[in-house]
């Protein structure tokens, strides 16, 4: 020791030295409870002490240590320490102390005769200070830790060389090894579409016991239910896990249908489990997979009714919105569907879950579903996306399931040429015509003319205003008269109001050939023309050019439209035919016919015909000819039309020799 004092007045030194855990003559730092839920009850330190080894217990001291720092604050020598039981190896005893620290970290360690032995610390390490029998040295975490929510009666002990817990304390006795623990797997099954299907459980012990282990199986309701009948349920169940055994199994019944839905879960609960097994993980999920898809509508079943392209009451990009119908008396679900214009506007339907328009009813789909914002509308479902054109735009409505596609409506409104093309009101298709081709038609759509929320005009949700309620109807008549050898003739056509206007009603005019047209010169269209019913007048008059000639030809017609019809009016009938009577021969000496029919025609001739046309499947077409009837080897009945041929003279109506 002179040496060393010696040595310590060169060098700065240490005088305490430190003697290894064998040292310690084998007594180890065995189980430590120092916290739990509440108050600390019952905090103790156990030390293991080799059987029979006639120890001197005074010269071994176990203290306290204080992470924050590493001194210590409180020791005791281990001859004062209860005495406990025994077993084969160790003598266990005991201190039992109130106040041992609760970590993060501190710790405990082992001295004989003021020498170190073993340092160790929970919930982190420290280094121990000076003037401590671990004087520099750094702790040994332990690795586990208590907690104020652990439970009273429970500990951290020293279980085959490895720290555990916190499990029931031993205070005093041989520790306990842990319990095995079972824990129990997720399964996942597609449901079947009729009889039963087996979701199969496995429940895994972590470690053998020599005992059978037994718990109680229970099934929980998800969004799976028994009551929906969609799987068995499981009721106070016992499952065993055999002696020696790791795992056993667990089945459940899945009942198969072909209802469409979203998956759905259920859970598996164990509990009850014997003394000899704890569980670690007692629920598992269950997803039973739906495997039944919908498939797309027809084509109109869905259709677009309203159109709100251009509020006045919030901007366009708060306000806008689509109206969509149900036409059949059964709900479907536009969930995944496509919402769409020719550019590169689009929107898939995303709302996590099926999005129904119930039979024979509305949804508005809108760029805003904050009522206080967009303007006071309520919206089913917002978009993004998508911006509606104030001038002109389309609007495509798409199933997309399961790989098809398929094109279920679309309007295209065009600035105001048929359509209405409204400030601060939707576009409102007439109730009078929900139907997919006559939305088709911007006649058939009209400004709306009720208020809803923010002052707007519009019944988003709602059945749509009557066009033209308390306004004049337009409509124009047929006219029908022979072309005339040569030369031309007037066809005049009369459009008329139901009642007077106070302003002049305005229009533009434009032909559509028929079986008369205007490139074989039989009548001369008109192209964007306009006309004006005076206010105060009930009718205006339309000429259309007819050229003559003496071509042996049935009678023929084309259209004569009326469209962009001021907003003081209503259209009520916009076509007018023209038909074009053959004012030649009825009895001609023969008909050479060829090329393609697919209205209605009537030849009848004194002599003979001769053909090698082709009657397409919309045809009607009789043939009367006195002589002769030859079909060439071009002549052609598509399946569908109807053909009649008679040998019996002209205009003797048919019935002869066919």
């Amino acid at each position: 020791m002179k040496a060393l004092l010696q040595a310590c007045l060169i060098i700065s030194c240490s005088l305490y030295a430190t003697l290894s855990k064998s040292q310690c003559d084998g007594i180890i730092l065995n189980e430590i409870h120092y916290d739990n839920s509440g108050s600390d009850v019952g905090e103790f330190i156990e030390v293991a002490i080799p059987t029979g080894n006639g120890l001197t217990l005074s010269e071994y001291t176990v203290h306290l240590y204080n992470g924050s720092g590493g001194a210590t604050y409180n020791s005791e020598n281990v001859d004062n320490f209860t005495i406990g039981m025994s077993d084969a190896n160790y003598d266990y005893h005991y201190w039992e102390i109130v106040g041992i620290q609760n970590g993060d970290p501190d710790g405990f360690g082992l001295s004989k005769n003021g020498l170190h032995c073993e340092l160790l610390s929970y919930e982190g390490t420290f280094t121990a200070a000076a003037g401590t029998p671990a004087n520099g040295v750094l702790s040994v975490d332990i690795m586990v830790s208590e907690s104020n929510n652990s439970a009273i009666g429970e500990s951290l002990q020293l279980v085959s060389g490895v720290w555990d817990g916190p499990i029931p304390e031993t205070k005093g006795d041989t520790n306990t090894p842990p319990l095995p623990s079972i824990t129990i797997d997720d399964v996942t099954i597609e449901e079947g579409d009729t009889g039963l299907s087996t979701l199969i459980f496995t429940t895994v012990l972590s470690a053998t016991d020599p005992n059978d282990v037994t718990f109680e199986i229970n099934t929980l309701d998800g969004t799976a239910t028994t009551s929906d009948n969609d799987y068995i349920a499981i009721s106070a169940e016992i499952g065993t896990i055999s002696a020696g055994n790791l795992s056993t199994t667990i089945e459940v019944s899945v009942v198969g249908d072909s209802i469409i839905e979203s998956n759905e879960e259920f859970n598996i609960i164990l509990s009850n489990v014997s003394t000899n097994a704890s569980i670690s993980d007692s629920i598992a999920n269950s997803t039973i997979i739906n495997d039944d898809f919908a498939n797309c509508p027809n084509t109109g079943d869905i259709i677009i009714t309203e159109i709100m392209n251009n509020p006045a009451a919030v901007s366009d990009n708060d306000g806008e919105y689509i109206e969509l119908y149900n036409k059949t008396d059964i709900a479907i679900d536009i969930e995944g569907w496509l919402v769409s214009d020719n550019g590169s506007n689009n929107h898939t339907i995303a709302n996590g879950s099926p999005l129904m328009i119930p039979a024979t009813s509305y949804l508005i789909i809108g760029i805003n579903d904050d009522s206080i914002t967009n303007g006071g509308l309520t919206v089913d479902y917002e978009y993004s996306g998508i911006t509606l054109g104030n001038s002109e735009d389309e609007i495509i409505v798409t199933c997309a399931l399961n790989g098809v596609s398929v094109e279920i409506d679309r309007v295209e409104y065009d600035n105001g040429i048929t359509f209405p093309d409204p400030d601060g009101a939707s576009m409102n298709l007439n109730p009078n015509n929900l139907d997919a081709v006559e939305n088709d038609n911007g006649l058939n759509w009209c400004e709306s003319t009720s208020s809803f929320g923010d002052g707007d005009l519009g019944t988003p949700g709602q059945g749509n205003d009557v066009c033209g309620t308390g306004l004049p109807t337009i409509s124009i008549n047929d006219f029908s008269s022979d072309e005339g050898d040569s030369g031309t003739s007037s066809f005049t056509f009369t459009v008329m109001l139901s009642s007077t206007s106070s302003n002049d009603v305005s229009f533009e005019i434009n032909t559509a050939d028929g079986t008369a047209t205007a490139i074989d010169n039989d009548y001369q269209p008109l192209t964007m023309s306009t006309d004006t019913i005076l206010a105060g007048s009930l009718s205006t008059s339309i000429d259309v050019i007819v050229y003559g000639d003496t071509n042996q030809e049935p009678d023929e017609s084309f259209n004569v439209i009326l469209s962009n019809i001021s907003s003081n009016a209503f259209i009520l009938d916009s076509i007018g035919v023209g038909t074009i009577l053959s004012d030649e021969s009825n009895c001609p000496n023969m008909w050479n016919l060829s090329g393609m029919i697919s209205g209605v025609e009537d030849y009848e001739t004194s002599g003979l015909i001769l053909s090698d046309q082709l009657i397409k499947s919309t045809a009607i077409v009789d043939y009367d000819a006195t002589t002769t009837i030859e079909l060439l080897p071009g002549f052609e009945i598509e399946l569908g039309a109807i053909f009649e041929a008679f040998i019996d003279g002209c205009n003797n109506g048919g019935g002869g020799v066919n």
